[in-house]
């Protein structure tokens, strides 16, 4: 089976300097005469805060956006192969254009099994070339430089989603993990719709429609 996965480059984060604040303290009072002057108050330094460790903060993984015409790129060339691989039954391309890991974890055989039921229900993705993929979140490379892509091509009756993640080699993205499934269309557009909730307008007018009886023909 093909897995997924999920990773995003390190911004490096400069560490802050803390300075001393020295609180000095005014002696209050008068001094009598013949009587020994007071000490001197000690004067008391503001606890010092400790500098944060750079290390540390260069460990901590800050996303890094990528161009989102590059990204549709990707999932348009990936789905394009995959495409080709599903009507010729052939996936020894797909395979080669992956990264060295998916290739460890996937022969074309294994592919050939994945891909079964997608190949057999004739499913194209061929509409990738005129319909735009509509992407559920920013594209985003992880810490560890890997690139996930997710989201949906608006075909109908059937949208496919896609689940893709890619990493660097080569100066290239490469295919790391890739998972496609479909939904009917209405479904998925019933579940956009609810996660979008539309404030109520008011000077919407409710309205019943009713549908007009069509009398039989004279004979």
């Amino acid at each position: 089976m093909v897995r997924l996965g999920t990773v995003w480059p390190v911004a490096g984060v400069a560490a802050l300097g803390t300075g001393l604040v020295l609180a000095a303290m005014m002696p209050t009072g008068t001094i009598a005469q013949g009587d020994p002057p007071a000490p001197a108050p000690t004067q008391q330094a503001a606890p010092i805060k400790p500098v944060p460790d750079k290390a540390s903060a260069e460990r901590t993984p800050a996303k890094v956006r990528v161009p989102l015409d590059q990204a549709l790129l990707l999932v348009r060339a990936t789905l394009l192969t995959l495409n080709d691989a599903n009507r010729s039954g052939n996936y020894g391309v797909l395979r080669d254009l992956a990264s060295q890991d998916f290739q460890a974890r996937n022969s074309s055989a294994d592919l050939a099994l994945v891909f079964a039921e997608m190949r057999r229900s004739n499913l194209s993705l061929f509409s990738v070339m005129l319909l735009s993929p509509q992407l559920a979140a920013a594209p985003e490379i992880d810490a560890e430089g890997r690139l996930r892509i997710s989201g949906y091509v608006p075909t109908s009756p059937q949208q496919v989603k896609f689940d893709l993640a890619y990493e660097s080699s080569s100066r290239q993205w490469k295919l790391l993990n890739i998972n496609i499934s479909t939904t009917p269309a209405q479904t998925a557009k019933a579940v956009d719709q609810e996660q979008k909730p539309q404030a109520p307008n008011p000077k919407a007018v409710s309205r019943q429609v009713v549908t007009p009886k069509v009398a039989p023909a004279k004979p």
